[in-house]
């Protein structure tokens, strides 16, 4: 018996040491690494820090109705060209309709969410002095919830239950273990896939049909692009990259059985693909869309493995709505006393893609009786409703130009 309990006392000392030499160097190496990326982060934060300065105000603008747009990539205009954002085409409306009337400020910041908007909202507000604001954001949110958020929002059992369970992940010895499982299955797996030259050959003609794919895919012709990434997966079964490509095509035109389906054969090939960043956000925009499986996009995403390149939430993606809604109303709620004080309109808008963001915002524009663009709605009453988007769902310069016209009709009902 003394042998067993000696025996069992040097395993946990072992283990305890193991884990503290782990956290130690893991902790010198965590300083070492921010010491060389200090310079990095100090220029990041100054950047933001002059977010705010980008476009001046001059005392011309003084006697000008200042109209100031805030949000992420869709108000800065990612996917069109400098100059077709939707404030750049609403500044052109205004000023054939009433000249010298309005001054349109863009302070859209890619990736922006609802609590970093917040946080640079006073600065705006004091900068701009706008008469009105027109906000349009929470779609990042979505993709920036904290595991600690999650646990909070679940029952008493599952709460522990996630507390103990992380606790014990969290330990060095375990991420070292699951770490070095993880690299020996995919070496075992995919070591010898593509050495000889006649699979060489097969991947490169596989590889000249996706990027024919991708380019068509890009110019809007759906169709084409469909057979050629069809034509990239009959010639190599492991084109990963095609698989998600074709996903996006089915996923777009609301086929969700093909889109899982292919998203679960992708996964059985290689379920340590590279692409799995990319394979999760598409679920995830799949998971926004109305009458999508989220069951079984629950089941599938919580599938994809982790790893130090990859760091799947799959908790989170699946509880994570009312903390979204919550957080998101509490930021907006947060910002219309400051707007109000300033005698300021606000304005709110919907992404013209049907996100469940959108019921948030609804819901927020009709508690606070806000001004609401439906961009929702007006893009609904287009069949051809591609024409409007870039290939990764967000609006191209049709789009934005679209957005301008929905924000001019509420600003000429407001004004007349």
């Amino acid at each position: 018996m003394k042998k067993i309990i000696l025996v069992f006392s040097s395993v946990i000392i072992a283990l305890v040491m193991s884990e503290a030499i782990l956290r130690i160097s893991g902790n010198l190496y965590y300083k070492s690494w921010m010491r060389k990326e200090s310079s990095w982060v100090k220029r990041e934060k100054q950047e933001l820090t002059r977010l705010p300065q980008k476009q001046e105000i001059s005392p011309k603008d003084k006697a000008l109705i200042r109209i100031l747009c805030l949000g992420d990539s869709w108000t800065f205009g990612y996917g069109a060209s400098p100059g077709y954002s939707y404030p750049a085409k609403l500044q052109v409306i205004l000023d054939k309709e009433s000249p010298d009337k309005y001054k349109v400020y863009n302070c859209g910041i890619p990736g922006c969410t609802s609590t970093t908007l917040l946080r640079y909202f006073p600065k705006f507000m004091e900068k701009y002095e706008p008469n009105i604001v027109i906000i349009l954001v929470g779609l990042n949110d979505m993709g920036n919830i904290l595991p600690c958020e999650v646990i909070l929002m679940a029952n008493w059992p599952k709460r522990y239950y996630f507390r103990v369970k992380n606790a014990i992940l969290d330990l060095r010895i375990c991420k070292l273990t699951k770490l070095g499982i993880d690299r020996l299955r995919q070496k075992i797996k995919f070591s010898n896939r593509y050495k000889s030259d006649t699979v060489k050959n097969i991947k490169s003609e596989s590889v000249e049909y996706f990027d024919r794919a991708h380019e068509l895919w890009e110019a809007g012709k759906n169709n084409l692009a469909k057979d050629y990434y069809e034509k990239a997966i009959d010639i190599d079964p492991n084109n990963e990259l095609a698989y998600i490509g074709l996903a996006y095509i089915y996923s777009s035109e609301d086929q969700y059985s093909e889109t899982l389906d292919l998203i679960t054969e992708l996964m059985r090939i290689n379920p340590y693909t590279s692409a799995r960043e990319e394979l999760y956000r598409l679920l995830f925009l799949m998971y926004q869309r109305p009458n999508s499986p989220s069951n079984k996009i629950n089941s599938l995403v919580k599938k994809i493995p982790s790893d130090e390149s990859f760091k799947n939430p799959g908790m989170a993606f699946v509880l994570s709505q009312n903390i979204i809604a919550k957080n998101l109303e509490y930021n907006l709620e947060k910002m219309t006393p400051l707007i109000k004080s300033k005698k300021a309109i606000m304005i709110l808008q919907l992404y013209a893609y049907p996100f469940l963001i959108n019921r948030v915002l609804r819901s927020v524009s009709e508690n606070h009786n806000i001004f609401l663009v439906d961009n929702e709605k007006i893009f609904e009453c287009f069949k051809d409703s591609t024409s409007y988007y870039y290939h990764n769902n967000h609006p191209n310069e049709n789009g934005y130009q679209l957005i301008a016209k929905n924000v001019y009709q509420i600003l000429d009902k407001i004004y007349k």
